[in-house]
């Protein structure tokens, strides 16, 4: 796949901060298995696949999952963290969707220069959670070291591509493959 880069495990360890200064997201391909294991303890790591899998299974419904995503990502904006939705081998579709409420504005989350817009980035806060790191009401604000990436086990070529047609912007991200 031209588009990506092939990087190491370590090659990971720091990679939001510098892809903040270059204004991109991140869609990485794991081929070893261990890169969830890194960034959950290293960023804000969500374990999206199960929340998928309960949707198979009828537990919950794709509104479910699009509310706790925006749930992660307001709290990573707000605190600058690396914000990390790990899907392993499940479909991803529910990145592309749009929730019921307008809780997960696909089309504006996933283009860098236009979350980072106040309107934009605000439209998904809820009253409570309005408020900055010390908890001052009305004052939460995007910590311009907030950064996200889209993380999958690597199958096959095709199944890259796959995820790539879901994402809203994708051909503006940074594409990696772990291995």
């Amino acid at each position: 796949m031209d588009s990506f880069e092939t990087i190491a495990l370590g090659g990971v360890n720091g990679l939001g901060d510098k892809l903040v200064a270059e204004g991109k997201y991140a869609i990485i391909f794991d081929k070893t298995g261990n890169a969830g294991t890194f960034f959950n303890y290293s960023a804000a790591y969500h374990e999206m696949h199960k929340e998928v899998l309960k949707v198979a299974k009828g537990d919950q419904t794709d509104d479910d999952v699009g509310e706790k995503m925006r749930s992660h990502l307001v709290h990573a904006v707000g605190h600058g963290t690396t914000l990390v939705f790990d899907f392993k081998k499940v479909n991803a579709t529910v990145l592309g969707k749009q929730p019921a409420g307008n809780v997960w504005p696909a089309d504006k989350i996933f283009d860098f220069a236009e979350w980072r817009k106040e309107d934009n980035h605000m439209s998904i806060v809820k009253d409570g959670e309005n408020k900055d790191m010390m908890g001052n009401a009305g004052q939460y604000v995007l910590n311009p070291k907030f950064n996200m990436f889209i993380l999958a086990d690597y199958q096959s070529d095709e199944e890259c591509q796959a995820l790539l047609n879901i994402i809203p912007h994708s051909a503006n991200m940074k594409k990696y493959i772990i291995q």
